[in-house]
């Protein structure tokens, strides 16, 4: 069969099987398989597909059939234009999460500063603030240590290690080394409730920990928000992703702590309430 025959019969099987984009994620297994760019498929498409790559590809599409998660299949998973390496002990990362790091950027000036994420998982969010602001130093905390050898490979991977202080924690820095310019994180704020109604790719695959935040899925920010002043400098900021309904329970949470000047809810591109930003008095 060629390259062509391979990609319109698993584009085939994708689709019986209900997986979302069925024809990009058929190019993107075979592309992965071969070595080469999703363009190279079309270009090459009259290629006969040896045996031993035609049975590589069967076994991958077998499992996206399944329903794993296509970026668990490939290794990696695109943030803010970079390639993360990414295991079923992380989160993939998603735009909504891209969003996050996009306003945290925009009110953080280029001079040094000392950011805590809460939550890192694969590192990306870390990662990419040390990346894009130099003089920062970040600290990373994650309660998993499986989650925290792939968060070192990727800062490794991006050579930002130096600058990054990988720390396994269940929220907070048990001996913080100063008080921190930001606090920022994407924490699990899913329900109890909705977990057997998540899609297939984040309910069988994705950790369990790093999805549900609890009976109202509001756990994690709730402790967050309340212990973040006694981490921050004055004036410091907290930015969190929160879910879909979460914005009025969270503002007025941060209204009820009394430590906060400011607070204002971001829409995503989807115009949902996601982005919290808080400034500690």
């Amino acid at each position: 069969m060629t390259i062509r025959d391979v990609l319109r019969d698993a584009t085939g099987v994708l689709v019986a099987a209900d997986v979302p984009s069925a024809q990009i994620d058929a190019e993107w297994l075979l592309a992965h398989t071969l070595n080469c760019r999703r363009i190279d498929l079309h270009t090459n498409g009259d290629t006969p597909l040896q045996p031993q790559s035609h049975a590589t590809f069967a076994a991958l599409l077998a499992r996206r059939v399944a329903r794993e998660p296509l970026q668990y299949l490939l290794g990696s998973g695109p943030f803010y234009g970079r390639l993360f390496h990414v295991t079923p002990d992380v989160l993939i990362p998603r735009p909504e999460t891209e969003q996050l790091v996009d306003f945290a950027l925009r009110g953080l000036p280029e001079r040094p500063a000392n950011i805590l994420e809460i939550g890192t998982g694969s590192g990306c969010i870390a990662i990419t603030l040390a990346i894009e602001r130099p003089t920062a130093t970040v600290t990373a905390t994650d309660i998993s240590v499986a989650a925290l050898r792939v968060a070192k490979e990727n800062a490794t991977t991006f050579s930002v290690l130096d600058r990054l202080r990988l720390l396994e924690a269940d929220g907070y820095p048990p001996h913080p080394t100063a008080p921190y310019t930001m606090i920022i994180s994407n924490p699990p704020y899913g329900c109890e409730a909705e977990w057997d109604h998540l899609q297939p790719e984040v309910r069988d695959y994705e950790p369990r920990h790093a999805v549900i935040g609890g009976d109202d899925g509001l756990a994690v920010i709730r402790r967050i928000i309340t212990e973040a002043p006694q981490h921050l400098i004055s004036g410091g900021d907290v930015w969190l992703e929160i879910g879909m309904g979460q914005a009025d329970a969270v503002i007025k949470l941060i209204a009820t702590c009394g430590d906060y000047s400011t607070s204002q809810v971001h829409d995503d591109l989807q115009g949902i309430a996601r982005i919290l930003h808080a400034q500690r008095r």
